[in-house]
């Protein structure tokens, strides 16, 4: 039986466009604007919100590839709920509100995914 409480960088790479988690030298590498699909002149433009909306969004579609391939006993990861869509405004936009389920030890430095 296993239990899957956590994500490899692969697995969220395989997610993400491609090219956009590299690994070299001993360091991984997330290229933001290939996540966003947008340029950026510094670090002092807007953009963090859509980048952590996209970063998550791939964390769930990592988290259901790897729950897919459960059998079984296997414990999933519930780390990343579907998302949750609130009612269009008059403008056209939709809220969404997203979810990120962990355990947290006395230890900090030891953070885990939710398991189903």
């Amino acid at each position: 039986m296993a239990i899957i409480d956590d994500l490899t960088f692969q697995q969220l790479a395989e997610a993400l466009p491609a090219g956009s988690m590299t690994f070299a030298n001993g360091t991984i590498t997330l290229d933001i604007e290939k996540v966003t699909g947008e340029d950026y002149a510094s670090l002092n433009v807007g953009g963090v919100v859509k980048f952590l909306y996209r970063l998550r969004a791939a964390a769930g579609s990592a988290q259901n590839t790897v729950n897919g391939a459960l059998t079984g006993a296997d414990v999933p990861l519930d780390a990343f709920p579907e998302f949750s869509f609130g009612q269009t405004d008059t403008l056209g936009n939709v809220p969404v509100s997203q979810v990120t389920q962990v355990y947290l030890s006395i230890n900090p430095n030891k953070v885990r995914g939710q398991t189903a």
